[in-house]
């Protein structure tokens, strides 16, 4: 199973927004003109991203450390992840979020493998530069090589996710489950849809499609 992470595994939408709101009022302007960019369609999102990070160039890293510190889980998310585990399913995270908080949340649950974006960090400083391994809108691929990792057929994962951004992993698995999606296009592109903030409902549609295989 590959999970995204922002809003599916954790209460926070956006890892990147919690960042930025660490900064306080600096660098808002900036900001507003990256969005007017985006919008516009004069800057993608990688570049958007790229960006992001640079605005933290010779800030403190240890407001990464407190946006990790306060991860907060979706209802039911630990005890879901302990009975895949234990009817033997293999987890994992791939997030165009922050390696920081994958690897928080990987370790919390068990997870095998994560991937998202690394910050760089030298002298307890952001340098402003960021290793973009799961660029926003390119989750298919990384899905491809993390299942590929785990010695698996596409056919055999369930992907999970809850905005536009985990469509394509839907499409590459063999079951892909909206996790109380944000709009309507998420629904549409998924085999399930889990429409209550707990993830312990998703828990079913995996073992027992697991017990009919075997039996």
């Amino acid at each position: 199973m590959v999970f995204d992470l922002d809003g599916t595994l954790t209460r926070e939408a956006n890892s990147w927004a919690a960042v930025q709101r660490k900064l306080g009022p600096q660098g808002l302007e900036r900001q507003r003109d990256r969005w007017t960019r985006y919008r516009e369609g004069s800057l993608d999102r990688r570049g958007f991203l790229v960006e992001q990070v640079a605005d933290l160039r010779g800030r403190a890293a240890a407001l990464l450390d407190e946006v990790v510190a306060e991860v907060e889980y979706h209802d039911g998310v630990a005890a879901a992840c302990a009975q895949l585990r234990a009817a033997g399913v293999r987890l994992a995270i791939v997030s165009a979020g922050i390696s920081a908080l994958t690897e928080r949340v990987a370790t919390d649950l068990g997870m095998e493998l994560h991937r998202a974006n690394t910050i760089h960090v030298a002298g307890g400083l952001f340098t402003g530069e960021v290793d973009v391994s799961v660029a926003p809108g390119d989750k298919a691929r990384v899905f491809a090589e993390t299942v590929q990792t785990l010695g698996l057929d596409p056919t055999e994962v369930v992907a999970v996710g809850d905005s536009p951004g985990d469509i394509d992993m839907f499409r590459a698995a063999g079951l892909g489950v909206a996790f109380c999606p944000v709009n309507e296009e998420t629904s549409d592109a998924a085999d399930v849809i889990i429409d209550v903030a707990d993830m312990r409902r998703l828990v079913p549609f995996v073992v027992g499609a697991a017990a009919e295989e075997t039996g």
